[in-house]
């Protein structure tokens, strides 16, 4: 649980990119394979992929009370992935209003009320910066669009043209945001 506790200390900071904290589904840290803590400034996403014991629960509420004070996080939101419809909950705060990430300047629309996914992978920040070198004068089709931030970041890297699909319209109306 310590190496939750200091990887949040670590790096959540006010106005940083949005970014993956703690990825204990990389195997790295035996016993933590089922966290991951993903930073959206000022929002601290826990996202929960098996049922922790009780214990850790209550050991992780109070460690991050320990220290909330002295950071920036203005909501905490515990996430159980492992259950139907993956239900949230607010250790912190109350999520109201508009969220976003924010990606090297770029602003991507959050839904932190939707069942499971928020609307943007930060696992998927190494792929974003390829295609930003690579899609300046590039034609880009979008599959699987979802809330479209491979188009926004295409488009803001200077591809000639973008076009989303995804079978979930009010996933498209996301990227229309964006």
């Amino acid at each position: 649980m310590q190496q939750i506790i200091q990887s949040i200390q670590l790096g959540a900071k006010k106005g940083s990119d949005a970014c993956r904290l703690f990825h204990g589904r990389g195997h790295c840290y035996p016993g933590l394979e089922f966290v991951s803590v993903d930073w959206f400034s000022p929002v601290l996403l826990i996202s929960l992929y098996k049922e922790p014991e009780a214990q850790c629960i209550k050991q992780l509420t109070a460690e991050l009370t320990q220290f909330e004070s002295d950071q920036v996080i203005e909501n905490i939101i515990l996430q159980h992935r492992y259950l139907k419809g993956a239900p949230s909950e607010n250790l912190k705060g109350d999520i109201a209003g508009d969220y976003y990430a924010i990606e090297k300047s770029l602003k991507f629309r959050l839904n932190f009320k939707a069942n499971q996914n928020v609307g943007f992978f930060l696992d998927m920040a190494n792929c974003r910066q390829v295609l930003r070198e690579q899609a300046k004068g590039k034609r880009v089709l979008n599959l699987f669009a979802y809330t479209c931030a491979f188009s926004v970041v295409a488009a803001e890297a200077g591809a000639s043209k973008v076009v989303n699909v995804d079978m979930a319209k009010g996933a498209l109306n996301t990227g229309r945001l964006n």
